[in-house]
């Protein structure tokens, strides 16, 4: 019955509560004929939906992009009519927009594909602000138009990665790795007590581009998936809120020990997730599919953490006021273990 709802909702459009029903399937009855069907029609609508899944991703950042364009591009070229500032607000978000879906819709766009780009975009304004920086550039004017021009780089860069099949898994950890090089590079300058702007802009963007090299290589050569990848990250997080939470506890005074602890808590937190996480899996639908048991499960000989699903519970008040009547509940499942 549920697997011809699933089968009902796709033919609607509604793939992404298909997929899900699909994946709750697959979950509880692993063991049935109907949980195997469930695994496998889960598989082939992720894939289908996954071919085009960066249409969307295009279209908002190139939307966003434009905006930006529209504002930053007076500034750079100085202008001193609110009639610039103007047009580039009015043109610059839909032309942003036409041009990302006239990019989607030019060829079958993977969500990691589409990521390289927008990224690509995003990182390259970014190092276009560095190496203004370290270039010492004195206006605005100048420093937008390094951004400009590193946004336009890197776009094209994104472009040219977006050639081959890259995965969303590979494009998240190579996101998330250049935001962790950026932090490390960030904290050791500090540490290392740079004073030049120059030199804590240049520790920067080495350590950022090293974290997306980093984080490319090993989102591809692993290969992470998008949620194992996000959930490392997570767990550098914890570690490095954590840290600083104990340097306030023990009132460390010394703010190159606070960054420390901070630093050997977010690579504890890295190093334990990508362990803790192993189990995900190499694909996008992997592990969701294990969403709707427990929040910890044991199953098939193994532990993991998965997204509790709640479900009404009809029952009566067994004590005081109003004993006796009917009320629903939400249950939310703690513990699940099957042996």
């Amino acid at each position: 019955m549920l697997l011809g709802t699933a089968e009902a909702m796709e033919q609607h459009g509604n793939e992404e509560l298909a997929l899900a029903l699909l994946r709750y399937l697959a979950s509880r009855f692993p063991d049935t004929e109907s949980g195997r069907v469930a695994a496998s029609r889960a598989e082939s609508t992720k894939i289908a939906n996954g071919a085009q899944g960066g249409e969307t991703e295009l279209k908002v950042w190139g939307a966003t992009y434009g905006i930006w364009l529209g504002v930053a591009t007076p500034i750079a070229f100085d202008a001193d009519n609110a009639q610039a500032y103007g047009a580039g607000l009015l043109l610059g978000g839909p032309t942003g927009f036409l041009l990302g879906r006239a990019l989607a819709n030019s060829r079958p766009m993977s969500l990691g594909q589409a990521r390289a780009i927008t990224w690509g975009g995003t990182w390259g304004g970014f190092q276009g602000l560095v190496f203004a920086a370290v270039a010492d550039f004195d206006s605005s004017e100048g420093v937008l138009a390094s951004m400009i021009l590193g946004s336009v780089v890197g776009v094209a860069g994104g472009l040219v990665a977006a050639q081959q099949d890259i995965s969303p898994g590979t494009a998240t950890s190579a996101t998330l790795g250049s935001l962790w090089g950026t932090w490390f590079g960030v904290a050791g300058s500090i540490m290392a007590d740079l004073d030049e702007e120059v030199e804590v802009f240049t520790v920067i963007a080495l350590t950022g581009n090293a974290g997306l090299a980093a984080g490319a290589v090993i989102g591809s050569r692993v290969p992470l998936s998008r949620p194992r990848a996000r959930m490392i990250s997570v767990g550098g997080l914890l570690g490095t809120v954590g840290a600083a939470g104990l340097a306030a506890i023990a009132e460390v005074e010394s703010d190159n020990a606070a960054l420390g602890l901070m630093l050997t808590g977010g690579v504890t937190g890295l190093v334990i997730a990508m362990g803790a996480t192993s189990d995900y899996g190499t694909d996008e639908g992997s592990r969701r599919a294990r969403a709707g048991e427990a929040l910890l499960n044991r199953h098939g000989g193994e532990w993991f953490v998965a997204t509790p699903l709640p479900s009404p519970v009809a029952g009566l008040v067994a004590r005081g006021p109003g004993a006796g009547e009917r009320t629903v509940s939400w249950r939310v499942p703690l513990l699940s273990a099957r042996f």
